[in-house]
């Protein structure tokens, strides 16, 4: 269900080239779990959300099958709106261009940035 290898190569088709993680999961690994042990309207909850696969997979899995999984990712790393977020507007709303362009999962989600912890 893929490898780290994967994972980059996912990261470098949104990213415009660039892989901003050193050890990204690849989201056929994280939807193939989604799919073992969550239902259709599930809430998943990664607490330790990295480059977003887990959100990235949640709406893939969602654009499958018509499923109204939600998620809530928690990051604590300054890179959470540059690459968590970004990943996840990205995924949302399509990537890339011409034969490397990736169709828009739909979908929406918000940011939020709290106080010092």
């Amino acid at each position: 269900v893929g490898t780290t290898t994967e994972g980059k190569n996912e990261l470098k088709k949104l990213f415009d080239g660039a892989v901003p993680m050193d050890t990204p999961k690849p989201t056929r690994l994280i939807e193939r779990i989604l799919q073992i042990a969550t239902d259709k309207d599930s809430i998943i909850l990664d607490s330790f959300a990295g480059s977003g696969t887990t959100a990235h997979a949640v709406l893939n899995l969602n654009k499958k099958d018509g499923g109204n999984r939600k998620f809530i990712l928690i990051e604590m790393m300054d890179y959470a709106e540059t690459i968590t977020a970004e990943r996840v507007r990205r995924v949302i709303s399509g990537y890339g261009e011409g034969k490397n362009a990736v169709e828009g999962t739909g979908g929406g989600f918000d940011f939020y940035e709290i106080g010092v912890p």
